[in-house]
């Protein structure tokens, strides 16, 4: 008799240990879960860093046009038929976070957010301004076709900055924006070697 109840309070004893054991495993692999790194967990963390995957440019620029830009209002005085006009624009250059490629590989995480591209592009039609040589001041001007005139312009400014090298700028400093915002998460900042690579 006393033997079985001395086997009835080991298997009690046995049986407390493996339901601690599998519960302190369970936390453990919930803990593990919580922590793993996938491509899933990345895509939801990118997509919420749209506001750091942009750079907006302010820029103003003078243009040499003649008359058949279509000036409304407008006399030109000038008898070589040209003249200066000013405008003020607003272009935005960056990446989209939903559609990088993202690949884990053992301790290295590579993501490729793609080449950066002008996600918009606007010329404030009411900066408009043209230079009057008669009286040597800027005058207001109203464009009869102003879409076509926005349409070249905005052209000509992306061509131009792409040449001096704000594309590239910008893909430095968005990679830079995004690995920093990454490594926020211990995992990664600790375990991983990341690599953010955006094309200019």
């Amino acid at each position: 008799m006393h033997s079985k109840k001395k086997n009835f309070i080991i298997s009690i004893v046995i049986i407390g240990i493996v339901v601690v054991l599998v519960f302190i495993a369970g936390t453990f692999y919930r803990f593990q879960d919580q922590h793993a790194i996938t491509k899933q967990s990345l895509k939801s963390t990118l997509s919420s860093l749209e506001e750091i995957s942009s750079i907006a440019y302010e820029y103003s620029r003078v243009g040499r046009f003649d008359d058949s830009l279509g000036v409304e209002n407008w006399k030109n005085q000038n008898p070589k038929g040209y003249f200066l006009m000013t405008y003020r624009g607003e272009m935005k250059v960056g990446v989209h976070p939903d559609q990088a490629k993202i690949a884990i590989s053992d301790k290295k995480i590579t993501i490729d957010m793609g080449k950066i591209k002008v996600l918009s592009h606007h010329i404030n039609q009411d900066s408009l301004e043209i230079y009057d040589e008669s009286a040597n001041v800027f005058t207001k001007a109203k464009l009869k076709d102003y879409s076509k005139f926005q349409s070249s312009q905005k052209k000509q400014v992306e061509a131009e900055e792409k040449v001096k090298g704000t594309y590239n700028k910008a893909a430095r400093k968005i990679r830079k924006q995004i690995s920093t915002a990454l490594q926020v998460n211990d995992t990664i900042r600790e375990e991983y070697h990341l690599e953010v690579i955006i094309g200019k």
